[in-house]
């Protein structure tokens, strides 16, 4: 089975990305890449316990980079396997070492990736927005702040701006047993226009704040989920 390119772009294939995003974290210690490639609620098993979302490997990645800053991981090895057209496991072997030690260790770690989250296309993007209003079906954005900037050579003009949105968890049940009460969720997207239109938007907001919202309102009887349309 052939895989779709939404599996590892923007890289040129599995290993690519593998490598890469191994670099990013350990290397150039972006520890913001373990957002972008980890799930919320991801679950990691390892030697010492078991992890259970996104937010503790951020934690305890900038611990272990803090506590041995002159120690570096980086890909040894890349075994992958595609599963479904749109994801692949892979076995990475990983080698660390110090700038002051003759020793090195190596980990192997498995993991599963499903689909970047880039969105192409109108209709890509408009159901992409709709994943995030269905749970609020009655929720209203506030724009805060608008920064704008012109220059050619970052592809003409560019918008940041700061919204905050606001909406009775009374939809589609995304997020756990409805509550039908407020949540209060601040982001910030990022826009590129061409010829007067959008041809590119990074949006990006605290979706660990916005879970930890819903479960602390969250009582013991959920709300009935009834959609008339």
């Amino acid at each position: 089975m052939s895989l779709d390119p939404v599996a590892y772009l923007p890289y040129k294939d599995p290993d690519d990305f593998i490598r890469e995003v191994t670099d990013l974290i350990w290397v150039d210690r972006s520890i913001s890449y373990i957002r972008e490639n980890y799930e919320p609620d991801s679950i990691v098993h390892g030697a010492l316990g078991t992890s259970t979302t996104r937010q503790e490997v951020i934690e305890g990645s900038l611990m272990r980079i803090s506590a041995t800053p002159d120690r570096t991981g980086q890909a040894e090895d890349v075994i992958w396997e595609a599963r479904g057209d749109d994801a692949f496991l892979s076995s990475h072997l990983v080698l660390s070492g110090d700038l002051h030690s003759p020793y090195v260790s190596r980990t192997i770690a498995n993991c599963l990736y499903r689909r970047d989250r880039t969105i192409i296309r109108p209709e890509g993007y408009r159901r992409a927005l709709l994943r995030l209003l269905e749970s609020f079906p009655g929720g209203q954005f506030e724009i805060r702040d608008i920064q704008t900037n012109y220059d050619v050579r970052y592809a003409g003009l560019r918008v940041a701006v700061v919204w905050k949105f606001v909406g009775d968890y009374n939809g589609v049940p995304n997020y756990g047993p409805l509550t039908g009460k407020p949540i209060d969720l601040i982001g910030i997207s990022q826009f590129t226009f061409h010829n007067g239109a959008i041809v590119k938007e990074v949006r990006l907001w605290d979706d660990i704040a916005l879970r930890a919202q819903i479960a602390g309102s969250r009582g013991d009887e959920p709300v009935p989920f009834a959609n008339i349309y």
